[in-house]
This record gives structure tokens, sequence and C-alpha cells, in this order.
């Protein structure tokens, strides 16, 4: 109930700043709409709302925003990573949608018709996407787990860094002597301090970790709450660029 009201209340806002005039009664059915989506990411949506939309407040410019910044890939994309999945050795991390859909398009890849499979894989990741976002389904990254260790201790580390899969649930699928390493990359992430055997890496991450807080500090300085979450995600991003940049130097 808490979770309405503040939707209610941000509604309510959004609609005077945009000069639209919504009845209370209208304004509750808008609000239990929406409540099955996160209130960060309503919050999120209005602002885009109230900076891009020139006209009447509507519910649907809310959806669209919404669906835009909900996680999933665009279909080019996603064929491009579901790709991956045909080769039994790669790991390949994936949302569920892209899976359903690859599983409809596999048949057409095997069978040599490439130009097919991918346009059998749009039509079905476009319209399952479609679904899920009607249904308010929130996105969810998943590991189709290879033969080659190698490969998918590269893959899963890299899903961690980005953010797609936790650390805890995937570490079992990295090798031991690697663990801590990546646990500290991840905590780039989370802002965790976490502190390895290696003390060269340590060093390294510590001043990976002060740039981004230095960087952070100085793009932002608003404190309400959507501006604390838009820093939050800005340091989420240059940890997962200075991650990525410490292994290309390792």
């Amino acid at each position: 109930m808490a979770d309405l009201e503040r939707i209610v209340e941000m509604l309510g806002a959004t609609a005077e700043v945009c000069g639209a005039e919504i009845k209370p009664n209208a304004m509750v059915v808008m609000a239990q709409d929406l409540a099955a989506y996160p209130v960060h990411q309503i919050e999120a949506a209005l602002t885009r709302v109230r900076r891009e939309v020139n006209g009447r407040f509507t519910l649907a410019a809310v959806m669209d925003r919404l669906s835009a910044d909900d996680g999933r890939p665009g279909a080019d994309e996603a064929w491009a990573s579901a790709l991956i999945a045909d080769d039994e050795a790669e790991t390949v991390v994936w949302t569920e949608e892209m899976a359903q859909a690859f599983f409809v398009a596999q048949p057409l890849l095997h069978a040599g018709d490439k130009v097919g499979a991918r346009m059998a894989f749009r039509s079905a990741y476009e319209r399952i996407v479609s679904e899920a976002r009607a249904s308010a389904i929130q996105v969810k990254w998943q590991a189709s787990i290879g033969h080659d260790k190698d490969r998918r201790a590269e893959a899963i580390t890299r899903a961690v860094t980005a953010g797609l899969l936790s650390y805890e649930a995937t570490k079992h699928y990295l090798p031991a002597p690697e663990t801590q390493e990546v646990a500290a990359i991840a905590g780039l992430l989370t802002g965790k301090t976490v502190t390895t055997k290696n003390r060269d890496f340590n060093s390294r991450l510590a001043e990976v970790r002060r740039a981004i807080v230095s960087a952070g500090s100085k793009t932002f300085t608003d404190d309400s709450p959507s501006e604390s979450r838009a820093a939050e995600e800005a340091r989420k991003q240059q940890a997962r660029e200075a991650a990525e940049n410490w292994r290309q130097q390792k």
C-alpha cells in the first residue's frame, strides 16, 4: 500500500508539471497498472516523461519508457549473443526471452538457413519480450553452461562484472585461484571492499576504486533519490569499464 501511495504522489507531481488534469480515481488506476514495477524504475520513467514528452501526459508514455529501460537487449543484439549458444563449448549469458527465441530459431540454423533463423529469432523474441513487458515481468539473466572451462570462467566473470549475474550464485563455475580477484572486481559494483592475497592487485584495485569515487563526486551533486540512483548507475558503469581495462592489462 505504501508503494501505491508513493506512485500516486509521483503521478500527481508529474501531471502537475506537464499541465495535465487527471482525476483522483484515474490516478489510482494508473498507479495500480504501474505497481508491478519497482518504484525506482517508475520514478526514472516519470523523470523522462517530464523531460521528453511534449503534450498530454498519458500512461502509455510512462509504459514506453519503462519498457525502454528494463534491461532487455534489442533483437539484433540479442541474436548476436544467442548465436554463441549454438557452440556447445561456449557459455552464454542471456535472458529467458533470448533462450526461448533461440529454441525457435535453432532448427533453421542447423538446416543451414542462417537468414531464416535470424528472422525467426527476431519475430519470436519481439513477441515474447512484448508479452513479458505487458505482464510487467522483470528481466532475468541466466547462464547456459558450455563444456569449455576456460571460456566458461571468462563468460561468467564478464557477466558478474557487468552486474548481470551475482558472484555468489555463480562462483562455483569459477576456478578457485581466481575467485578472490573476481569477488574483488564484483565488489566495485556494490561498493564492498574485498582484499586478496595479491598486494599488487589490491593496490591497482584501490586506484580504480578511488577514481570511481572521484568521478562520481564530480558528476553528481544532487542528493535527490533520482540523482542518487543516477550516480549509482554511473558508478557501476565506471566499475565495469575499469574492471575490463584491468583484465586487458593483466
